[in-house]
C-alpha cells in the first residue's frame, strides 16, 4: 500500500457521497468496496498522492492547514472530514511538516489515541524531497521551520526558540492586565526586552511574578538586554535534565542569574 491509505465511511451512502466529492477534485477512486470494521463501515483505498495533487490544483499550499482550507470550500462538507478525522489529522501534520505521507499507515499511525513518536534518525531532507515527489515538481515547497521571523521584532527574534510556541501569548496578556489592575504596568521601553527574556528563558513560571522581578532588576540599574543575553546564554547551555531542576524565571532574576549563569 505504498502512498495509499484506508479510509472508512460511517455508511455506504456517506462513503458514496465522499467518493463523489473526491472525484470532483479529480481524484481516482476504486469503484469497488468491501464491508468491514465496525457496523456498516465501508473501506476504500484512495491514492493520497493524487488527493494532495488535487488539493494543490484547487489552490491549496503546502503551508496551508488542510482542515481549514478544505472546510472553507463550498463544495466540501464538514461531514467528509468528520468521517475521516483521525486520518486527516495525520495527513495534515505530515503535509505541514514535510514528512512522507506514506508512513502514516506504518510507523506514525495513531496508537491508543496518541500519535507514536517520530523516528529521531529520520532525515528531514529526505522526507521533504519525498513530499515534493508525491505532490509534483511544479509545486514550490517551504517548510514551517523556514518561515522568517516577523518584521518589527528585536534582533533576538531571529534566534531559534528553545521551546515550541504555545498559548503563552494569551497568558502574557492576562498577566499584564493583572499587573495593570495592581498599578504596575510594564513600561513601554521594557516591553520588547521582557518579551525576549520570556521567550528565551528555558523554563516557565508565573509570568506576573517574572514581570515584577524583571522590572525591579531594570529599575535597580541593570541593562534589560543584558538580562536577555544571560537568559539566551542560559538556554543554550542548560541540558534537558537540568531544566527539571532549574529555578523559576522570578528566582533566576532575583539571584541575578545573568551575571554568574546560576541555573
Amino acid at each position: 500500500m505504498d502512498k495509499m491509505a484506508k479510509w472508512a465511511g460511517s455508511s455506504e451512502r456517506t462513503a458514496r457521497d465522499n467518493i463523489r466529492r473526491l472525484e470532483a477534485w479529480g481524484v481516482a477512486v476504486p469503484t469497488g468496496y468491501r464491508a468491514g470494521g465496525r457496523g456498516q463501515a465501508v473501506h476504500y483505498q484512495i491514492d493520497m498522492a493524487k488527493l494532495f495533487q488535487a488539493l494543490v490544483t484547487i489552490g491549496a499550499k503546502p503551508s496551508d492547514s488542510m482542515h481549514q482550507f478544505c472546510k472553507g470550500k463550498a463544495e466540501v462538507g464538514s461531514r467528509f472530514f468528520n468521517d475521516y478525522q483521525n486520518d486527516m489529522r495525520n495527513y495534515d501534520t505530515h503535509f505541514l511538516r514535510g514528512q512522507d505521507c506514506a508512513g502514516v499507515s506504518g510507523s506514525t499511525r495513531l496508537k491508543g489515541g496518541r500519535r507514536s513518536q517520530k523516528n529521531p534518525e529520520e532525515n528531514p531532507e529526505e522526507t521533504s524531497a519525498s513530499i515534493r515527489d508525491i505532490i509534483g515538481s511544479g509545486v514550490t515547497y517551504s517548510s514551517v521551520a523556514s518561515v522568517p521571523p516577523s518584521a518589527g521584532r528585536s534582533a533576538y527574534a531571529a534566534l531559534t526558540p528553545f521551546f515550541l510556541e504555545d498559548n503563552k501569548g494569551r497568558v502574557e496578556q492576562s498577566a499584564r492586565l493583572q499587573l495593570r489592575r495592581e498599578g504596575l504596568a510594564v513600561p513601554a521601553d521594557m516591553v520588547s526586552p521582557l518579551d525576549a527574556f520570556w521567550r528565551y528563558f528555558p523554563t516557565r513560571g508565573n509570568y506576573a511574578e517574572a514581570c515584577r522581578a524583571f522590572i525591579e532588576a531594570v529599575q535597580s540599574g541593570v541593562d534589560p538586554w543584558t538580562i536577555v543575553a544571560g537568559a539566551e546564554r542560559c538556554a543554550r547551555n542548560v541540558s534537558e535534565i537540568e531544566k527539571r531542576f532549574m529555578r523559576s524565571p522570578r528566582t533566576w532574576l532575583k539571584a541575578q542569574g545573568w551575571e554568574d549563569d546560576v541555573f
